[in-house]
């Protein structure tokens, strides 16, 4: 931001689509990855923009799961 100097990392993403395990499995690293490198660029200063590819967001099956945990660990 102008105002106060602060920087911020924009990452663009788009994960592995399809709603079979082989899927959510890649999806899932793809996960922790994401969760790396957000803990190493810091909390609130990283935004991710993209399509996450949650097919299992509407039933909330274990990818529903796999993705709240996902928010979670990035704060």
């Amino acid at each position: 931001l102008k105002k106060t100097r602060e920087t911020f990392v924009f990452a663009g993403i788009h994960l592995k689509a399809g709603g079979d395990a082989r899927s959510m499995q890649t999806r899932w690293g793809q996960y922790r990855k994401l969760e790396n490198l957000v803990q190493e660029i810091g909390t609130g200063r990283m935004i991710l923009l993209g399509d996450f590819n949650t097919t299992g967001y509407n039933i909330r099956n274990e990818d529903y799961t796999r993705f709240s945990q996902f928010l979670d660990a990035s704060g």
